[in-house]
């Protein structure tokens, strides 16, 4: 069968007098069904004599390089690899982008500034708030909105709704505006004055026997919100909502490691929720964690029992470094366009 390929490559680029070549991303997987064209070949990779596993130090090397092909190919081929093989990949792609130096730019850098959790757990909730739009756009906003206040405990305390009008006085973040940051730090300043810290409002509705954080999450948003009021900045799980923002907000607060600082101690990341945009979604269809079709609550549910199966105490633990597959050049060369069999080979 090889043999015939090899032959079959050989009369093509004989009957081509440009000068090609044809490149495929693995030898690793034998291909049987090859259609040339003047601008690409497709193909459909299937087992040749039996099947062939890719090995743990090919997807090791792979994701710790820089070869976004092949990288996208392994993402593509996820489905057909063996549980094995997923978590490996899983794994080396959390070791190569679970890292500082890939977080900028993201409103995750913010919380880096705060030490004190109790700063942090406001500051966090101002910068998930506001992450929606251009990125760049987000982190110079809520970079604003923090440098106002200066300590977002201390600020919180003792700032009123005149005093907090004023402060953000001509302030305009897409839908948010002065009376939105007002509204919500009232609702902020509402809640420490009630429970204490915004973890302990968490916790008032949080039980270790819960699945999952939502039901926590909708006692946590009606207390911000008692009156029920529509503020861009603070979505309402009720609504069957993906609430991506939210549960951005509780990975950076709950776990911790090189990118998430975490301070809620008491809430186990095995509950979160991973947070799903329309890059994640893809991502996700693609890899056949979810058949569900539109990115909404259940579908975030479905993806995180996915990944739950790789890491059941930390569902959330490849939510970052997948996310940066895209930031970094990635996620416009994943297409979710037609069967994950089929991928395309540039003839140079």
């Amino acid at each position: 069968m090889f043999l015939f390929i090899q032959q079959w490559i050989s009369s093509v680029r004989a009957r081509d007098t440009r000068k090609r070549e044809i490149r495929f991303p693995y030898g690793i997987i034998g291909y049987s069904l090859i259609h040339y064209s003047d601008k690409a070949c497709v193909c459909e990779s299937i087992s040749i004599m039996g099947r062939r596993e890719m090995t743990d130090t090919k997807i090791e090397q792979v994701t710790a390089g820089q070869n976004r092909n092949e990288l996208n190919t392994l993402i593509r081929r996820f489905p057909a690899m063996t549980f094995k093989e997923q978590r490996v990949f899983l794994e080396g792609l959390y070791e190569r982008y679970n890292r500082r130096e890939f977080v900028s730019p993201d409103p995750l850098e913010l919380l880096y500034r705060y030490d004190n959790p109790e700063d942090r757990e406001i500051a966090g909730l101002v910068a998930s708030g506001l992450a929606y739009g251009n990125v760049q756009v987000i982190v110079r906003n809520a970079g604003i909105v923090l440098d106002r206040i200066g300590e977002p405990r201390r600020f919180v305390e003792r700032t009123t709704e005149q005093e907090l009008l004023s402060l953000f006085s001509g302030f305009r973040h897409r839908f948010t505006a002065a009376a939105d940051l007002a509204h919500f730090f009232l609702g902020i300043q509402g809640v420490l004055r009630r429970f204490g810290t915004l973890q302990s409002c968490f916790l008032h509705g949080f039980r270790p026997d819960h699945e999952t954080v939502l039901p926590a999450l909708t006692g946590f948003l009606a207390a911000l919100n008692p009156e029920g009021r529509r503020n861009f900045l603070l979505p309402d799980p009720r609504r069957n909502s993906v609430c991506k923002r939210l549960h951005l907000y509780l990975r950076w607060m709950v776990r911790k490691d090189d990118i998430d600082p975490g301070g809620w101690e008491w809430v186990s990341p095995a509950h979160l929720i991973v947070p799903i945009d329309t890059h994640m979604f893809r991502i996700c269809s693609i890899m056949n964690m979810t058949t569900r079709k539109t990115p909404d609550c259940k579908t975030a549910q479905e993806i995180t029992e996915s990944f739950r199966r790789y890491s059941p105490d930390d569902p959330a633990r490849y939510d970052f470094a997948l996310t940066r597959v895209g930031m970094r050049g990635g996620s416009e060369q994943v297409s979710d366009r037609g069967n994950w069999r089929e991928m395309r080979v540039k003839i140079q």
